[in-house]
């Protein structure tokens, strides 16, 4: 009887450790959220990105597969990061954080600058020398 008893506790212990071993990883993806504020606007917007994530965890923020911001090993469960939109085409883009695990969704819009707003009957406009689409 008493070896079946220590034969039960060890059996015990070896499914507890298996369990923590095959649910580690997801808890730790379960874990990862963000939040960005704009949601949308052109190119060079500041963007603030915020997310939970696991202690210890290094937190790396991308655009699209650009990484644009690496924070260091987190000491909360809470994180929050600020960068400029690179150089990118109009339309929806992904804002992620830790490879994928958790994801936003940001939406360049075109902006246009013109030099000259102002001009006289006979003045030809140039669109490729006095206006840039940002």
């Amino acid at each position: 009887m008493r070896r079946m008893i220590k034969f039960a506790g060890v059996l015990l212990i070896l499914e507890l450790l298996a369990g923590m071993v095959i649910f580690a990883p997801v808890q730790a993806a379960i874990g990862s959220t963000i939040t960005i504020s704009p949601n949308a606007g052109p190119v060079q917007t500041t963007v603030t990105v915020s997310g939970t994530c696991v202690v210890g965890d290094t937190v790396t923020v991308s655009f699209d597969s650009t990484v644009v911001s690496t924070l260091p090993a987190a000491t909360t469960t809470t994180w929050s990061t600020a960068f400029a939109i690179p150089p990118a085409v109009a339309g929806n883009h992904t804002i992620s954080a830790n490879s994928g695990a958790a994801t936003a969704t940001f939406n360049v819009t075109p902006r246009i600058s013109l030099s000259r707003t102002t001009g006289t009957t006979g003045n030809f406009y140039r669109p490729e020398r006095e206006a840039r689409v940002l």
